[in-house]
């Protein structure tokens, strides 16, 4: 049975105070926790315990290498964590004058009671407690609650009880708590409602001399109750550590894992109560991130630029001209298609190189791009190939993107059939002339005269590329479509071979000849050709034979991390700490990221690091039950479905989770989570890009959310910058007011739109 995870720790007031007073055993594990990821709440039911807690709590200066964004402190009334304190309900702490009257009630009253039974009374962190010998005797808590109600202070729950808690410091004695909130209450309303922690994720610690602490016990009551109404079964999660066994630590009982929080909903304090301090708590971290995107990118040229210069001659190139050296580059920014110059793809890419086995390649090249939808006479290019921008040729056009028509599944099955048609008959005439083997070689090259023709090259095997990752959505499809009976391995196959060609062709590999890179697109080529009239026949039989069709999209549409050279650096990024007998395991976020573990595998050969199995999974928050594969996974490194279990078998180490982008961190939770369940016990997580502080409003949606800042600047890894979203403050609306919601996608669909039928293609923003 998959193990629950566990993302937050409550400490009881006992092992609280031994954290706060400096215990070495009991610091150090609190502090292990926060380094780990873990939220830890500190409770106290002692007004002075509360005060030097909320001390230390408050003082950066200690050199102890605790998170203090992971810690929180919660007393009767107040909720005190790194941003500041949120009153607990709204506005139910004691302000200092209510303090001071409630404290001058209790010392009034108490000094009527028989002799030795009065004891310390002591304020402060929002609340009065008072020690004594015993219980406090039925009428002066009578007395105390009738003369703070004639002052209006309420105290417990509607004036009906108060929780007094046998003292861990004074044998015989009782603590206590005079409070608008039982301590209970507040415990439970901060982890609950304040950091909306889910009941069933949450660990309590207590110490064995403290199990029968009335506050602990009302606690675990509630707990249980909201567990059970969550469908959990058994007692809640416990870990009750003997004081008295030095090195005694907080683990997570059996059947259960400890993990970082890694998507914050928005209902969350810090978000729902917007203020300017909150604010700035979130975008700070998210500074901290942009900062390390920049360095992640450094950080990753720098292995590009490393790499045998003999081997992958256009390695260098590719970091040179992503720089815009010379005013030259490879990629667009915002698509990540081969792009030029408009005017040096008119004048410049024509002109003879000397070579004249390029010069062929180049003109059968172009004469590939310059390609037409149609002929007749019209106000629009029509290029099939191509896309123009304001300043910048695309070698993308409505064959790319024929997934973003807005016309029935068979149709688009239709365009890419043409595409591979297309194809297939391009290299089948490469491969026919002589010269065909010389003329890859010269281009792959390293070399400015060369240039162009590897850039056309790149950009006709970038529509194979595209092609393989259609075939993956259908085979994705076809095995949920299939009740997963269906196991198509040489589908997969042919799918990962055409990415894999494409990254050959990008790095400029020697060992690359244009026979293999001729007979790798041709064979794919053929393959999705059949595979595309099959999902015709199929997808349109199922229209015409049901009331209600629903095409369950198996030819998905946009894929953010659609920029082969951003796919890279992250895969050597998410590679480089791996060793060769690593037993590692890389698997990618369908849709978004299907195409990260492929590159994943290309990285660790080319950095010589293990990777025993890549593969994607579909489970997350934005993906329906029909879309999920539950507990299987698609491992391209055997070209099967597997069930996620196996892994566990084989011994797997380190988990590389990849994904294009991070907003809620809905999604990397859900399958951290998943892989976590099954005892994969070392997940890290990777995104290409993160939706920044630009998406505000969305993050304050009913249903939005955030990564949690502390996890985002520490434990989030690999990403190059912000996802392309548009700047929104809505919280009703995903698109920007212009209704814009992604940047990126938006400026395709406006070209695509000046280039061709304007009515096929979707709109955003225009």
């Amino acid at each position: 049975m998959p193990s629950t995870i566990l993302t937050s720790v409550i400490l009881s007031p006992g092992y609280s105070a031994d954290v706060v007073a400096g215990s070495s055993n009991a610091r150090a594990e609190a502090i292990r926790l926060t380094a780990e990821g873990i939220l830890v709440f500190l409770t106290a039911d002692d007004a002075a315990a509360a005060g030097e807690g909320l001390r230390w709590l408050c003082d950066a200066s200690e050199p102890d290498g605790r998170d203090g964004a992971l810690l929180r402190l919660v007393t009767p009334g107040a909720y005190h964590w790194p941003a500041g304190e949120v009153r607990m309900p709204l506005d139910a702490a004691l302000d200092d004058g209510g303090l001071h009257a409630v404290r001058t009630i209790v010392e009034e009253i108490l000094s009527r009671a028989p002799p030795g039974s009065a004891g310390r009374v002591e304020d402060g962190a929002g609340f009065v407690s008072v020690s004594t010998v015993g219980p406090l005797p039925p009428d002066l808590i009578q007395d105390i609650w009738t003369r703070c109600g004639e002052n209006d202070i309420a105290l417990g729950v509607e004036g009906l009880d108060l929780e007094a808690n046998p003292s861990s410091a004074e044998s015989g004695r009782q603590v206590t708590v005079l409070a608008p909130e039982l301590p209970s209450t507040a415990w439970y309303t901060a982890v609950t409602r304040a950091e909306r922690i889910d009941p069933r994720s949450l660990l309590l610690v207590m110490r064995t001399d403290e199990t029968e602490r009335a506050s602990l016990q009302a606690f675990r009551a509630r707990l249980a109750f909201d567990r059970r109404r969550l469908g959990a079964e058994g007692p809640p999660p416990e870990c009750i550590v003997d004081a008295s066994v030095p090195e005694t630590g907080i683990h997570a009982p059996e059947g259960h894992v400890l993990a970082p929080r890694i998507a914050v909903p928005s209902a969350v304090h810090f978000i729902q109560r917007w203020s300017e301090g909150n604010r700035r708590y979130v975008r700070e971290h998210y500074w901290r991130a942009t900062e390390a995107a920049r360095t992640n990118r450094d950080r990753a040229s720098g292995l590009l630029v490393g790499l045998d210069a003999v081997r992958y001659a256009r390695a260098r190139d590719l970091v040179r001209l992503a720089s815009l050296e010379g005013g030259d580059r490879v990629f667009d920014d915002y698509s990540g298609a081969v792009c030029f110059d408009p005017g040096f793809y008119e004048f410049a890419v024509p002109l003879a190189t000397g070579d004249r086995a390029v010069d062929g390649l180049v003109d059968e090249l172009r004469r590939y791009f310059d390609d037409k939808l149609n002929e007749m006479p019209f106000d629009r290019p029509l290029l099939r190939r191509r896309l123009f921008t304001n300043s910048l040729v695309l070698l993308r056009g409505d064959a790319y993107y024929a997934n973003l028509k807005q016309v029935p599944p068979w149709e688009r099955a239709d365009d890419y059939k043409e595409e591979a048609k297309a194809l297939d008959v391009l290299f089948r005439r490469l491969r026919s002339q002589g010269t065909f083997n010389a003329a890859v070689a010269a281009c792959l090259g390293r070399g400015d005269a060369t240039r162009s023709g590897w850039k056309l090259l790149l950009g006709a095997v970038d529509q194979a590329r595209n092609l393989g990752l259609i075939l993956l959505s259908i085979a994705s499809h076809r095995w949920r479509d299939s009740h997963r009976q269906t196991d198509d391995r040489d589908l997969l196959s042919a799918a990962t071979d055409l990415v894999r060609i494409y990254y050959r062709v990008m790095l400029g590999d020697a060992s690359l000849t244009g026979a293999d890179l001729a007979q790798s697109v041709i064979a794919g080529a053929g393959r999705a050709v059949s595979e595309l009239s099959a999902l015709r026949e199929d997808e349109e039989a199922r229209a015409r034979g049901s009331d209600w069709y629903d095409p369950d999209r198996p030819i998905r549409s946009w894929r953010e991390a659609d920029d082969p050279y951003e796919n890279l650096l992250l895969g050597l990024l998410a590679v480089e700490g791996l060793d060769q007998e690593a037993n590692a395991v890389a698997l990618g976020m369908f849709w978004g990221g299907v195409e990260l573990p492929i590159v994943a595998d290309i990285a660790a050969g080319l950095l010589g690091r293990g990777l025993n199995c890549w593969g994607f999974l579909s489970h997350g928050r934005y993906s329906s039950a029909a879309m999920q594969e539950g507990n299987h996974f698609c491992d391209l490194s055997t070209s099967g479905w597997r069930d996620i279990a196996a892994l566990c078998e084989g011994g797997t180490g380190k988990v590389l989770l990849l994904d294009d982008n991070a907003l809620s961190g809905g999604t990397l939770e859900s399958a951290r989570d998943l892989l976590l369940g099954h005892g994969l016990a070392n997940v890290e997580t990777w995104v290409v890009r993160f939706s920044g502080e630009r998406r505000e409003g969305q993050m304050r949606m009913d249903k939005g959310g955030t990564v949690e800042p502390a996890y985002m600047d520490k434990r989030l890894r690999g990403f190059l910058g912000e996802t392309p979203y548009a700047r929104s403050y809505s919280r009703k609306r995903y698109e920007s007011p212009v209704g814009i919601f992604n940047t990126a996608r938006s400026r395709i669909l406006r070209y695509l739109h000046n280039n061709s039928f304007a009515s096929k293609f979707e709109r955003e923003g225009f």
